[in-house]
């Protein structure tokens, strides 16, 4: 809630009460349901409904986020009136690449993070270190946030399975020792 009040005080207008309803307006108008919304953004339906009815605020990453979901700016969203005529198209097609890289990016860095989650799963004692790593880049932003997600969690879960079977037999836990009756 920080930055909209920052963004109210230079505007000098009242974000606040004019948010929630721009937000509905927004997603009504481009047919979407709050439930998808929610799942672009990785947030929940209630979540939503709070932006929307005023009792909470999305983040900066979640507002930018939906003014490309709503195909608006962000000005648009806060209620302030842009003048298309101030936008040069050099800046735009500057902008539109800048887009297109870091949508490029986001997925890239969702095949690193799988290859990275493999490689933790087969290497047990660098795996307990990349494990964690993995699971620390990986952003809900990336394309595959789920499958990396669950890949991590396996690469560790095997990796200290792994370590157990090595202590295990190093110390040789949980060994049965055999009593040879007289014979």
């Amino acid at each position: 809630m920080g930055i909209l009040n920052l963004i109210q005080n230079f505007l000098g207008g009242d974000i606040m009460t004019e948010l929630g309803s721009t937000l509905k307006q927004a997603r009504e108008t481009m047919g979407l349901s709050q439930t998808s919304v929610a799942d672009s953004l990785h947030v929940s339906r209630q979540a939503i409904s709070r932006w929307e009815n005023d009792r909470g605020y999305p983040d900066i990453d979640n507002l930018t986020e939906l003014a490309t979901l709503y195909n608006v700016t962000v000005d648009q969203l806060l209620g302030h009136k842009t003048d298309s005529t101030n936008i040069i198209p050099a800046q735009t097609d500057k902008l539109a690449q800048i887009t297109h890289v870091s949508q490029h990016e986001a997925a890239d860095n969702s095949l690193i993070l799988i290859i990275l989650a493999v490689i933790a799963s087969l290497a047990t004692p660098i795996g307990l270190i990349l494990g964690p790593l993995v699971l620390k880049l990986n952003k809900k932003r990336n394309s595959l946030f789920k499958i990396v997600l669950f890949l991590a969690i396996i690469a560790i879960l095997i990796n200290v399975y792994d370590l157990f079977l090595i202590l295990n037999n190093y110390f040789d836990w949980f060994s049965v020792s055999h009593v040879n009756g007289p014979n």
